[in-house]
């Protein structure tokens, strides 16, 4: 998945708490800046986990979900299957 073009994958995150699996499609980079976000970067904040985990289901961004990072993990996988990040392994 080396390409700074979109490509269109499917996020699958998991609140830890309850195991409840939320799951969506967006496009991402097909670099390791794509990752990068997902691992260290602003998406690998539960604070930002959070809102993509309520939007999923059609939810308001709950708006005081506090910073951290052990309550959601996520999975990014291309549209063919292909897993490129996975923390729910």
């Amino acid at each position: 998945m080396e390409t700074t073009e979109n490509v269109p994958v499917r996020i699958t995150i998991r609140r830890n708490a309850d195991g409840v699996l939320r799951e969506f499609t967006d496009e991402i980079r097909g670099d390791e800046y794509a990752l990068y976000i997902w691992q260290e970067g602003n998406f690998a904040c539960d604070c930002n986990r959070a809102m993509f985990w309520h939007a999923a289901a059609g939810e308001p961004d709950p708006d005081d979900s506090p910073c951290g990072d052990d309550r959601y993990d996520v999975r990014i996988t291309t549209l063919d299957g292909k897993v490129v990040y996975d923390e729910l392994a």
